[in-house]
């Protein structure tokens, strides 16, 4: 499997196993084989429990991915074609094998090089958008039997119904990758890499009124306004884009990539499917000239999403800029000097600071947990990316690297951007609860002075009477 690397124990480099370059169709078989379970309601249990490590906790972590898979039903999977539990076609799979490569083939390695600048189409092609219960039907037949060895596969808005036909189906070496890999799609708060990755991120689009999730797995909120008049509503929607390779060998694998769409991030499956383009890259490649490595192939998605992503992010935070700029502007007029430090009765003018500060550190600790993803990949994972006499196939791949790098290295900057914003913002807010302290005890004070002299005046007045009295 891909995720058994070689490594050096003293420096922590991760190596490629040289056997993934070479044919093992004896470990083909197995690929074929779902985990064994006593019927279909107990498809979550046994793809749950499936291999943990008996040192694991006995609460880990799985239980949103549980509830996930609870929301669909299982008997939906196998039901009538047409049924409205089917739900959307989502899910784009692409199935092929080498024809230089195939069962029957003498070629046990290949020449990499030569497929970087010819790569060929393949063979027993196979490309359909499917709905969940045809997707569940085609990942449930024998592989070696209809030469789908090389496989990728789209979901935009992964639902119950589609993450349970991948669970119905996996392999006993598979489930336990792709129950994490699911896992950490779901929970939206993981960054990670290695021949997997998981971009959490924030989008920003204009509508009349907020573009839900209809899975109800990820939240929308209200961005901050251009000014308090303004009559323009956008929203800030969570998102996140999962993509894992896995495999037997560098001929038998499967790319799963997961896209949250729902808000109009990018071009329908049925537009990728009619135009022969590569969907997990998001067109980076026409699939008449698919890439055959799995590792050259995890580094073109990598860099075409992490572009994807950093431009999400750069729009987000210019729009920032723009909305919060005005706070600003009291720096350059001193009419207005005082006017970020006033609060009003009702503390709207603290609660304004308090809210852009907490939406200002949503958004740094969502970018913190990118970057920081990242370079634990560099020290580590991107070793699997060092090829040994192979120099077309290295110049390839450090062009994707270096791209992806030129993209974290902006967003690093953007990182900054907010860290500053929300220091500014915390002075601001806690000048705005001085000045009103202050003014509490002012007016304390004040009412304290009036009541000592109103006690005085009666104090007078009471003698005045009471002699009065005495003498009267």
């Amino acid at each position: 499997m891909f995720d058994s690397p070689r490594f050096y124990p003293r420096h922590r480099i991760f190596e490629w196993d040289s056997k993934f370059a070479v044919r093992n169709i004896k470990a083909y078989t197995a690929e074929d084989k779902p985990l064994p379970r006593e019927n279909d309601e107990a498809i979550i249990q046994t793809f749950l429990e499936a291999r943990v490590p008996i040192l694991h906790p006995t609460q880990y972590n799985y239980i949103k991915l549980q509830r996930f898979l609870e929301k669909a039903n299982a008997h939906d999977l196998t039901a009538a074609p047409g049924s409205s539990q089917h739900g959307e076609k989502i899910a784009l799979v692409d199935d092929r094998c080498d024809q230089s490569g195939g069962p029957n083939s003498t070629f046990s390695t290949r020449n990499w090089d030569a497929y970087v600048c010819y790569p060929p189409g393949g063979n027993t092609i196979w490309s359909k958008l499917l709905d969940s219960r045809e997707f569940y039907a085609r990942l449930g037949e024998k592989r070696q039997g209809i030469g789908a060895e090389r496989r990728t596969i789209y979901i935009a808005n992964l639902t119950p119904l589609c993450a349970l036909a991948i669970a119905a189906t996996a392999s006993i070496h598979q489930a336990p990758i792709l129950r994490d890999f699911l896992h950490r799609h779901i929970s939206h708060r993981e960054s990670r890499f290695s021949m997997e990755f998981h971009l959490p991120y924030h989008a920003l689009r204009k509508h009349t009124s907020p573009a839900s999730d209809p899975r109800l797995l990820r939240r929308s909120g209200l961005f901050i306004p251009i000014s308090q008049s303004s009559d323009r509503t956008e929203y800030f929607h969570e998102a996140q884009i999962s993509f894992i390779v896995t495999g037997i060998d560098e001929w038998y694998w499967t790319a799963y990539c997961c896209a949250d769409t729902y808000f109009g991030s990018e071009e329908t499956a049925q537009f990728y499917l009619n135009e022969e383009l590569d969907a997990p890259s998001g067109a980076g490649k026409s699939t008449t000239n698919p890439v055959w490595n799995p590792r050259e192939y995890f580094l073109l998605v990598l860099s075409r999403r992490m572009n994807q992503i950093r431009k999400e992010w750069d729009n987000l935070i210019t729009s920032l800029d723009d909305r919060l700029g005005y706070h600003e502007e009291s720096i350059f007029n001193e009419q207005a000097l005082a006017g970020p430090f006033v609060d009003d009765s009702g503390f709207s003018r603290t609660k304004e600071y308090t809210w852009t500060v907490q939406v200002l550190q949503l958004f740094h600790d969502s970018l913190e947990r990118l970057i920081q993803s990242w370079d634990n990949f560099q020290n580590g994972e991107s070793g699997y990316f060092n090829v040994k006499g192979n120099d077309t196939l290295q110049r390839t791949w450090e062009m994707y690297l270096a791209s992806t790098e030129k993209d974290v290295r902006e967003l690093r900057t953007l990182q900054t951007s907010l860290k500053q914003r929300i220091e500014m913002f915390d002075r601001m807010r806690n000048g705005v609860s001085i000045l009103l302290y202050l003014s509490t005890i002012v007016e304390d004070n004040a009412r304290g002075a009036l009541d000592m002299l109103s006690l005085k005046d009666t104090r007078r007045h009471q003698s005045i009477y009471i002699r009065y009295q005495i003498e009267g």
